[in-house]
Formats: C-alpha cells, structure tokens, sequence
C-alpha cells in the first residue's frame, strides 16, 4: 500500500460514514470504498455495533407496560358561543376588580388628617433632636459634669471608669484574657 493512500485513511471519515454516509463528500465516499485498510475498519466498526445491539437486545427487560406515545391534540372547534363566553367571564372580572379597589378605597379610607396634631408631633421631633445633639457634645449627666475635667478636654476612657468603676475589668485585650 502506498503511502498517500495511509495518509487519506482517516477513522473519522470511516465513523461518518457510519453515522451518516451523505455527511461525506464524493472523493471520501469513493476512497472508502476503494481503501482496504478503511473498508476493514468499517467492517469491524460495524460489526461491533450490530454485537452491541444484539447484547443490549439480550440484557434489556421487557417493560412491565408498553410505553404509549402522546397522541396529537386537535384543537377545540371554533365557536362564537366559546367566544362570547370568554368576552362575558372577562368583562365580568375586570367589573368585579374594580368594585373591589372603589369599595376599599370608601370603606377604608384614610382618616382625615388634623394639621393642629402633625404641628405638634413635629415640634417634640425638634425637640427630641435637640436633646440627642447635646448628648453627642457631652453625655454626662449634669450632677458628673461639675467634677468632670475641663470641657475641652473631652471625655475619655478614665472618666467612664471613674463613674462605673468596673472591679476586676480592664480595657486592655491582654489583661481581660488573663483574667478570664
């Protein structure tokens, strides 16, 4: 056999010819043919599968019921008295919605609103606000302010000890797990 003809030899070309022969162009249909080398190769690709098909043929149980196939559905007949019915159900649901949304709307509305009490409620907001912000310049009660150090200081670590002392706590990392 020459050498041009081992180059040609593809088992790809010989497994699409398997699968499908029309897969392949004119000049590969022919050399497959022609080939002795592929026509082997196809006659053992083939003959394994026909001895797989008779294994799995062999192997596989018969199915306790015959499996049936869907059944194509043939669309429902046209009717006007169908459409009119659909129409109806439709305008009905979209009456029976709106119903609904009108009555809750009526029913539960809102109660009417007193500007006297919003006034109100948003003067002790300012006031509440006010109190909060001078809890951030100085949280300390006025009673501990007098012994406080100086204002500009500021507030620090010693001062919360000094009013809740804590026995036996310290704030450093270290000293908290040794005690522990």
């Amino acid at each position: 056999m020459s050498d041009d003809k081992k180059a040609r030899c593809d088992i790809g070309q010989v497994i699409r010819c398997v699968v499908d022969e029309s897969d392949l162009d004119d000049g590969q249909r022919r050399h497959l043919k022609e080939c002795p080398v592929c026509r082997e190769e196809l006659r053992r690709l083939e003959d394994g599968l026909r001895r797989l098909e008779r294994t799995a043929a062999e192997y596989t149980p018969e199915p306790v019921r015959r499996p049936a196939l869907p059944v194509e559905e043939h669309a429902l007949p046209h009717s006007p008295a169908l459409e009119w019915r659909l129409a109806w159900g439709a305008a009905f649901s979209l009456a029976l919605v709106v119903l609904i949304a009108v009555w809750t709307v009526f029913r539960g509305g809102l109660p009417p609103v007193n500007y006297q009490d919003v006034a109100r409620e948003m003067a002790e907001d300012e006031m509440l606000m006010a109190e909060v912000l001078v809890l951030e310049e100085n949280p300390l009660p006025d009673a501990y302010r007098e012994i406080s150090p100086e204002e500009t200081v500021g507030i620090d670590e010693e001062i919360f000890d000094f009013i809740v002392p804590v026995e036996g706590w310290s704030t450093d990392q270290e000293s908290r797990t040794k005690e522990v």
